[in-house]
C-alpha cells in the first residue's frame, strides 16, 4: 500500500483519499461502524480527522480542540490502527500513535477510542494499557430477517405503526434524486426546534455530515432512501453495505408530525437495501436516552462493544 502521506505526517482526509481507506479496509475487515471511509469522510469537519500511515497501518486522529460545536471539544485522540493483527506491530504502531498525541498535541492524557474488541483482544494483557468500555459507543446490531420481517409479538408495535402510516398518508418511497437535497437539509434543520435535541451539539454536524455525502454521492458506496408524502420529504435514510455480512445505517431522519414515519423509513429502507445481507448495524447511541430507548425497541441481536485504551504511566 502506497500513500504519500507518511509518518509522523498527517494530513486531512478528502474524498481524494476514498482509495487509499477502501484499500485497507478490504484487506484489513473491521466491523465497527466508525470503521469506513463514508464514516470518516461525512464527519471529516466535526471531528477535524487526519491520517497517516506507519508500517502498513493505517492510523487515525481526531482533534476537536476549540471547536465550541464539538461534543467532545479540547480533546485530541487516536483511533485502532488499521492493519496487521500481529501483536507486536500493532502495539507499535499503537505507542507511535500516542506519541504523536504525545509530542506534537501535548495531551495529557494519551488515548484511543472506540477501540473494537478484535484490538481489544490482541492488548487487553498488556501492563502498560487500561481499556475501559465506552457503553455510549457500542453498536446495535440486527438481524437482517428480523428488521425486513418485523415478524413475531416483540415487533408488534413497529407493524402498527407501519399499517397506520399506510392508512393516514399517500406515499412513495424513492431512490435520492438532488432535486430533493435542499429538503433533506431542511428536515435535518427542523430538528433544532424538537426538545429532546435543541441542546444536541451533534445536530449542527450531522446536518455538515449529511451535507458532505449528498455533495459526494456519486463517489461514495451509498444508498439514499426517501419517504415521500404530496411530494415533500418527511423521511430519509443513508448507509452501506461495508462487508460481506453486514450493512451500515449511517443518518436516518423522519419528520415525527407523520404517526408512524420512523417505523416506515425503518422498514422500506431495509427492504430495498438490505435483502443481501446477513447483519444491520444501526450505529451507537452516543448516550441520548431517546436514541437508546428506540434502538432497544427493534431488539438488537448482539452489540459491538468499544473501549478507550488508556496508556498508564
Amino acid at each position: 500500500m502506497n500513500s504519500l502521506i507518511k509518518f509522523p505526517n498527517f494530513k486531512d482526509i478528502d474524498i481524494h483519499d476514498i482509495d487509499i481507506f477502501s484499500e485497507y479496509f478490504k484487506k484489513y475487515t473491521t466491523i465497527e461502524s466508525e470503521y469506513n471511509f463514508t464514516n470518516f469522510f461525512m464527519w471529516k469537519n466535526y471531528y477535524n480527522i487526519s491520517y497517516s500511515i506507519y508500517n502498513n497501518y493505517l492510523l487515525i486522529i481526531c482533534t476537536c480542540c476549540n471547536k465550541s460545536s464539538c461534543s467532545e471539544k479540547d480533546q485530541v485522540y487516536g483511533l485502532q490502527p488499521i492493519g496487521p493483527n500481529n501483536k507486536i506491530e500493532l502495539k507499535d504502531a499503537v505507542n507511535k500513535l500516542l506519541g504523536i498525541l504525545q509530542k506534537k498535541h501535548k495531551q495529557p492524557i494519551l488515548k484511543l477510542k472506540r477501540v473494537g474488541e478484535n484490538i481489544f483482544n490482541i492488548l487487553k494483557n498488556e501492563k502498560e494499557f487500561t481499556f475501559n468500555p465506552l457503553r455510549d459507543h457500542f453498536d446495535y446490531v440486527y438481524k437482517a430477517e428480523d428488521l425486513i420481517n418485523l415478524r413475531g409479538d416483540k415487533y408488534n408495535s413497529k407493524r402498527n405503526h407501519i399499517n397506520k402510516f399506510k392508512k393516514l398518508y399517500n406515499f412513495e418511497f424513492i431512490d435520492y434524486e438532488e432535486k430533493y437535497k435542499n429538503q433533506m437539509i431542511n428536515l435535518l434543520e427542523s430538528w433544532k426546534d424538537v426538545k429532546i435535541e435543541k441542546n444536541d451539539s451533534n445536530l449542527q454536524g450531522e446536518i455538515d455530515a449529511v451535507n458532505n455525502l449528498i455533495g459526494n454521492y456519486p463517489k461514495l458506496n451509498l444508498k439514499i432512501g426517501l419517504l415521500v408524502v404530496d411530494n415533500k420529504v418527511i423521511a430519509f435514510s443513508m448507509g452501506e453495505k461495508v462487508n460481506n455480512n453486514e450493512f451500515v445505517i449511517h443518518v436516518e431522519k423522519a419528520n415525527i408530525s407523520y404517526q408512524g414515519s420512523y417505523s416506515m423509513i425503518n422498514n422500506l429502507f431495509v427492504k430495498k437495501y438490505c435483502q443481501d445481507t446477513k447483519f444491520i448495524n444501526r450505529e451507537q447511541d452516543l448516550g441520548n436516552e431517546g436514541l437508546r430507548k428506540a434502538k432497544l425497541s427493534y431488539k438488537p441481536y448482539t452489540f459491538y462493544q468499544k473501549y478507550e485504551l488508556i496508556q498508564n504511566k
